[in-house]
């Protein structure tokens, strides 16, 4: 059990390594050379390729260049919501996270100071 759908991205950035590594995933080895981030479900770790490694069969789905898409389906796990994009019937989307505490965290860290108050019904 875990990540369950794996992807592609053609890009490669430190950014979007490192948000590969707060989901969960581990570096498999990685150069800045490379051209694409590939995600492994199955052994829940990434890697970087050259693009002319990419065959049309590919087993993993093809982000193209879409940052949320390529992030949201690297998520997708069968064992927990935990940074999981869900969206209800208004269209309006989010981004689930297992505790309150962490979520405040990641708010501190992007530079609000709340204070932070919530309602009974978002805890």
């Amino acid at each position: 059990m875990g990540f369950t759908t794996p992807c592609f991205i053609r890009k490669n950035t430190e950014e979007l390594r490192k948000k590969l590594e707060d989901i969960g995933y581990k570096n498999a080895g990685s150069s800045n050379h490379h051209d694409i981030i590939y995600t492994d479900t199955e052994h829940g770790v990434y890697f970087t390729t050259f693009a002319s490694n990419i065959t049309d069969d590919e087993v993993g789905y093809d982000c193209k260049y879409n940052r949320t898409l390529f992030l949201a389906i690297a998520a997708l796990r069968d064992d927990t919501d935990n940074n999981q994009m869900f969206i209800n019937d208004k269209g309006d989307w989010g981004i689930y996270n297992d505790s309150v505490e962490e979520f405040t965290q990641r708010l501190k860290e992007m530079g609000y100071d709340g204070p932070f108050e919530y309602r009974e019904e978002e805890i």
